[in-house]
């Protein structure tokens, strides 16, 4: 993901249970502290912090630690600072990057100031260890997970929701649309399933599958591509967005 993605992503928009806590000596990583400051970012990328994280407190927020806490199936991330303020984020299913972000990123995040989020994420890949090397899910899911639990500890500390912290709530509803995510089902069956969905949610846009994933131009089932496209557009209706999902099934040709 890129520094601007990032950005415009970012400028659009409490579990306690069987904990694991992940945690390094603060020696390993003092020697990169220095390089977690406002002004090392000024002069890595050029530009000053678009979020004035400072203004959540007027101290510095040390991270202590960094919990993995699971609790009735769901997995969390606890972030706290040494004042014992505390920020979550619940993860995803992806259970299996928790030792990635053992290893490649709490580490990194532990001793610094939290208030240098925007710094420390772009750190903790550009700069620390190679993490440059990886990309994708398995480096920005961890990341994005300790990323929201150091939001929601500065919110709490400042009293403020992370839509305030990030400069406000831009807007209180959003559009929506219905997304399948099965290939095997026929045309005819995907349409009863979207106009149910549609009549109880209000959502006037679909997402469906096509292609047969990572196939190199390979159908599901031959000719399903073909058939579903022209008949959800006749069934659904042409004041409903449609939105198809390859998932890598095509070249460019």
């Amino acid at each position: 993901m890129t520094r601007s993605t990032r950005r415009a992503f970012l400028g659009g928009a409490s579990a306690a249970i069987g904990s694991t806590a992940f945690t390094r000596p603060h020696h390993a990583i003092a020697a990169a502290t220095a390089q977690t400051t406002r002004a090392a970012a000024e002069r890595l990328f050029g530009e000053s912090p678009r979020y004035n994280l400072h203004a959540a407190s007027t101290s510095p927020v040390r991270i202590d630690r960094i919990d993995v806490l699971r609790h009735e199936g769901h997995t969390f991330v606890r972030t706290m600072s040494s004042d014992g303020a505390s920020g979550v984020c619940l993860t995803n299913e992806r259970d299996y990057l928790v030792p990635l972000m053992k290893d490649r990123l709490i580490p990194f995040f532990v001793g610094k100031d939290a208030r240098d989020l925007e710094a420390l994420v772009d750190l903790v890949h550009r700069r620390h260890e190679s993490n440059y090397k990886l990309a994708g899910l398995a480096f920005f899911n961890p990341l994005g997970w300790i990323e929201i639990s150091v939001l929601d500890l500065l919110g709490r500390i400042a009293g403020k929701s992370i839509a305030a912290l990030l400069g406000g709530v831009r807007r209180r509803e959003i559009s929506v649309y219905l997304s399948s995510t099965q290939r095997t089902i026929t045309p005819e069956r995907e349409a009863e399933r979207f106009t149910r969905r549609m009549a109880e949610t209000g959502a006037r846009a679909v997402k469906f599958k096509v292609g047969g994933r990572m196939s190199r131009n390979a159908d599901e089932t031959p000719g399903r591509t073909e058939r579903i496209v022209p008949y959800l557009r006749k069934t659904l209706g042409d004041d409903v967005t449609l939105y198809v999902d390859a998932n890598g099934s095509y070249d460019a040709e």
